[in-house]
């Protein structure tokens, strides 16, 4: 599976050892490729300019320049020392040259060179019939500018402008000079090369990787230039811990300018025959791929299923009418709960057991002009949610995770208006189906859990789902008045929210209706001043930016309600100066406080580049809160204790890139009153307004770090990168089941070898990322491995480990080798590193993303 746009791979990661497997691909000889997948083109790629016809005018003019010059009877010149010829874009030089005017046909000879274009030969003779730009050159080099590759000849025909044909020749991307042999190189009796087709085609061609043959075929072709083509792509495979050694031999169809598809075929020897295909399509208002894997028979050991054909899909896509339509699809599925077990590497890495499919639309109206604007929205959002297999070991209760709530449908519409550029309306109305289909197979994976406890540990039993589904209607409307100046804001706010529910009939035969308004009063001021200053002997701005939002919103009963879509806030600079500390709207936090912060930037006066930003930021209540981030989900008939501390927790944060080459990034929330001691009640949540906590009765409070996410950044060039992340979450109750986690990644060279004659010199580079919970005491999530770029070619050997249970993970081994101009053997390993390595430079950057790959026939 894929997220959506950008694009990721349809499958998991290949491996092909092109040195060891070298019998392996000649016997695919009768099938070899074209070129890897590129992004699809937003237009089509412009052809090149034609040269005018003779016919329609004069012909091209001919000038000929050298040390000495000779003309005879009968229109013929020579011309020795230093000779030029020039037509159009064509340049021929040489030592002697013999010109015949009126057949318009050069002989040349002595270091003889022929510049056409970004493409050059150079020849012992040189024939050649200037109108057709057609001849013969013998003894011959040659490159393909495009690409950059070329190699020698026996001999070269040149048919015309796009078409010519090399005898006894080859062909590679490395450096021709010296006397060693390139690191890789195609040879053939005859290879036949058309600009215009963007074909290359070797008749009995070797690929030779090293010296060593690692594919032989009668005719094999590649691309010459930097366009896509249709053919068959190197045999690809995989091998993982989970599904064993997999081959599949992919074809790439290039069927218009906006639109390609891959379709591939293979077999694993754990999982059996594998089918797969990718399709893209780019159009002026839409874009979008679908992707589609399938198993026929799955008959692996590890998959227990009574259906054994096993596979997933996934759509995207995106669309628009001008800016008053918009619209969006993304879908994905598979075909059971074990899938993202045994396939981890082709699930979402950030929901890989709730898949989403999400269909919306937008209709933009602007009956007030430029002074507002009215939205129209529907969507509907459902979930496939994947509980653990039949026969997971594991009992912890982890193994099951609640299913969310789904939209079916969501309909809704929004507007605003702004009087006199000063007094601004907003407003929303908004209707909601909620269902839980997936409750079923959640109370089913629990009850298996229980029954495995009941036998061992009671204490890991867990509680079935209850929750049923229901409608909601809300309406919200507010009003504000913006006054600014050059250096202050200030807006006051009134809104009102109304929410009507109506649930479904819970299994106790109950059932919630009732109806909630809220009003909300806030006024958000806002300061900025700027003073010169030095520091580090840098003239630097540095700028004060304090802050007040004060809100006031009366207490209503909300525990009764359903909980459908509402979660607490992340406790952020951003977040913590907000009206409500929920998302959603089933829950509205009661408040009566002032959040006050203050900020500064120092910004070089030169360039305006950010150096340094710090801030602070806390909440003063004026009187208790009793809706809290902690206790929401409080269902007891009995009112939960509110939050009685005058203050919240203190939020620090900043960022700085002073240091030449380092960044640094973090945020720290404090908790000022953790009482600790035999008279302490109640906890922190580590969220403002969070719980109640008493700190009388003998006990003391310290400054205690609820939350912190510190990171650094050491980068001192290209492909040099060194980041180290520390997250950390206190529990409710203390440290004593706080979540510490690190996160370790980077990309280094540790290796150079200078170039030889043949130009494939080499840096090698250690590359990789692990995730390591010092709560679990394991890693999460690691991938790891070597990367050589010789110049003229790349190889990548890499092992990636992913955690699919506490007690559980998937290994895949990745080898890849990739040359430049011609193939990628071994594809999906470059997604995987700039998806998982932070700061990851790829090695070789192609614009078009048209990497070429060999296609035997």
């Amino acid at each position: 599976m894929r997220s959506p746009l950008p694009r990721r791979r349809h499958r998991p990661p290949s491996v092909l050892a092109p040195l060891a497997v070298a019998a392996a691909l000649c016997a695919f000889a009768a099938a070899a490729p074209a070129q890897t997948l590129p992004r699809v083109r937003t237009t089509p790629a412009p052809e090149p300019a034609k040269p005018a016809s003779g016919a329609d005018g004069a012909p091209p003019v001919v000038t000929l320049t050298a040390d000495e010059v000779v003309s005879h009877i009968g229109n013929v010149t020579q011309a020795s020392g230093k000779v030029v010829v020039q037509r159009l874009d064509m340049t021929l030089r040489a030592d002697l040259l013999t010109y015949d005017q009126l057949s318009d046909t050069v002989h040349a000879q002595g270091n003889a060179r022929i510049e056409r274009g970004l493409d050059w030969f150079m020849a012992d003779r040189v024939d050649l019939e200037l109108t057709r730009d057609a001849g013969t050159l013998t003894g011959t080099q040659y490159e393909l500018g495009a690409r950059k590759a070329g190699g020698h000849a026996q001999r070269i025909e040149l048919i015309d402008r796009n078409r010519s044909t090399a005898y006894n020749a080859n062909y590679t991307s490395c450096t021709r000079d010296g006397t060693g042999d390139p690191d890789w190189i195609i040879s053939g009796d005859k290879i036949d090369i058309d600009t215009s087709t963007n074909e290359g085609k070797a008749q009995h061609a070797v690929l030779r990787f090293l010296g060593v043959p690692i594919l032989a075929a009668p005719s094999l072709t590649f691309p010459v230039t930097a366009e896509r083509k249709s053919g068959w792509l190197p045999p690809t495979g995989d091998l993982s811990t989970r599904s064993g050694f997999s081959i599949s031999e992919p074809y790439y169809w290039n069927i218009e300018p906006n639109i390609d598809a891959t379709l591939s075929a293979g077999a694993s020897t754990r999982r059996g025959a594998e089918l797969a295909g990718e399709l893209r399509y780019l159009q002026p208002n839409d874009l979008g791929q679908v992707t589609a894997y399938l198993l026929p028979d799955d008959f692996s050991e590890n998959h227990t299923g009574i259906d054994t054909t096993r596979g997933a899909v996934e759509w995207a896509h995106e669309g628009s009418r001008g800016d008053w339509l918009t619209y969006s699809a993304r879908l994905q599925r598979v075909s059971d709960s074990a899938y993202w077990v045994d396939f981890p590497n082709q699930m979402p890495s950030l929901t890989q057991r709730m898949l989403p499919t999400d269909l919306s639309g937008t209709r933009r109206f602007l009956p007030f002009g430029d002074a507002g604007e009215i939205a129209a929205y529907a969507r509907v959002e459902r979930f496939q949610t994947l509980q653990e297999p039949p026969n997971q070991r594991e009992t912890d209760g982890l193994s099951v995770i609640p299913v969310p709530f789904q939209r079916s449908p969501q309909i809704g519409v929004r507007g605003n208006l702004t009087l006199a550029d000063q007094l601004r309306f907003d407003m929303e109305a908004e209707g909601n189906r909620f269902d839980l289909s997936d409750r079923p197979q959640e109370n089913n994976a629990i009850g298996r859990i229980n029954a495995l406890c009941s036998a061992g540990s009671a204490s890991c039993l867990t509680p079935l789902d209850t929750r049923v589904g229901g409608a909601r209607a809300h309406f919200i409307a507010s009003v504000s008045r913006s006054f600014s100046s050059e250096w202050g804001h200030f807006e006051p706010r009134l809104a009102i929210n109304g929410t009507t529910y109506r649930s479904d009939v819970a299994d106790d035969g109950t059932r919630v209706e009732a109806t909630r308004w809220v009003p909300t009063l806030s006024g958000d001021s806002s300061f900025s001043f700027e003073r010169q200053t030095d520091l580090f002997g840098r003239e630097l701005v540095q700028t004060l930016e304090p802050r007040f939002l004060y809100v006031l919103t009366p207490r209503r009963n909300q525990f009764a309600l359903p909980l459908y879509d509402t979660a607490p806030k992340d406790f952020n600079e951003v977040s913590i100066y907000s009206t409500n500390e929920f998302t959603g709207n089933d829950r509205i936090s009661d408040e009566n406080q002032l959040t006050a912060g203050v900020a500064t930037r120092y910004n070089d006066a030169g360039n305006g580049r950010e150096l340094l930003r710090l801030g602070i930021a806390q909440k003063f209540l004026f009187s208790k809160q009793w809706l809290t981030t902690s206790n929401f989900q409080d269902t007891s008939d009995q009112t939960p204790p509110p939050y009685t501390r005058k203050l919240s927790d203190l939020l620090l944060y900043g960022s700085s890139s002073a240091m030449e080459h380092w960044s640094f990034d973090g945020i720290i929330e404090l908790d000022p009153f953790r009482a600790t001691g035999s008279g302490a009640t109640g906890s922190s949540s580590g969220d403002s307004g969070s719980s109640a906590a008493d700190t009388s009765g003998g006990s003391t409070s310290t400054w205690t770090v609820q939350r912190a996410v510190v990171s650094a950044r050491f980068q001192p060039g290209p492909f040099k990168t060194v980041s180290l992340t520390y997250r950390f979450a206190s529990s409710n109750n203390g440290s004593s089941g706080a979540s510490r986690q690190f996160e370790v990644g980077g990309q280094w060279p540790v290796y150079h070898q200078p170039p030889r004659a043949n130009g494939c010199g080499g840096t090698l580079y250690a590359v990789g990322r692990v995730d390591y919970s010092v709560t679990d005491r394991r890693a999460t999530y690691a991938i790891g491995g070597l990367e050589y770029d010789a110049g003229c070619w790349i190889g990548r050997a890499l092992v990636e480990r992913t955690s699919t249970g506490s007690q559980q993970s998937t290994t895949h081994f990745v080898l890849q080798l990739e040359l430049n101009g011609l193939s990628t053997l071994g594809p999906g390993s470059l997604t995987l590193l700039k998806d998982n390595v932070p700061g990851y430079q790829p090695l070789r950057n192609d614009a078009g993303g048209t990497t070429a790959s060999p296609n035997s026939q």
